[in-house]
C-alpha cells in the first residue's frame, strides 16, 4: 500500500524502493504465491511507469517464474514443457 499511495502522488523512485523492500521481504518468507506475485508484478510496473523497462523485465520474469512452478496451475504445467 506504501508503494501505491507514493505513486499516487507522483514520488515513483520512492515507490519502486517500496515495492521491491516488499518482494525482497515476500520472497525471503516464503510468503503465498499469490503476494510474491503482487508486489513483483507491482515493482515491475512501477519500473515500466518510470521508463526503466529494463530493469522492470527482471520482476515481470520472477513473476513468470513463480507461475510456472506452480503444479495446480494448468500455465504452469503448459510452460514446463516448452522449457525442456
Amino acid at each position: 500500500l506504501l508503494g501505491w499511495s507514493l505513486s499516487g502522488v507522483g514520488k515513483i523512485d520512492d515507490a519502486i524502493q517500496a515495492y521491491n523492500e516488499a518482494a525482497e521481504i515476500r520472497g525471503q518468507v516464503n510468503d503465498s504465491r499469490e503476494a510474491q506475485l503482487e508486489s513483483l508484478r507491482a515493482l515491475g510496473y512501477a519500473l515500466w511507469t518510470a521508463k526503466r523497462g529494463s530493469e522492470a523485465i527482471p520482476s515481470f520474469e520472477k513473476a513468470l517464474a513463480l507461475v510456472r512452478r506452480d503444479p495446480l496451475d494448468p500455465a504452469a504445467e503448459a510452460g514446463a514443457l516448452t522449457d525442456v
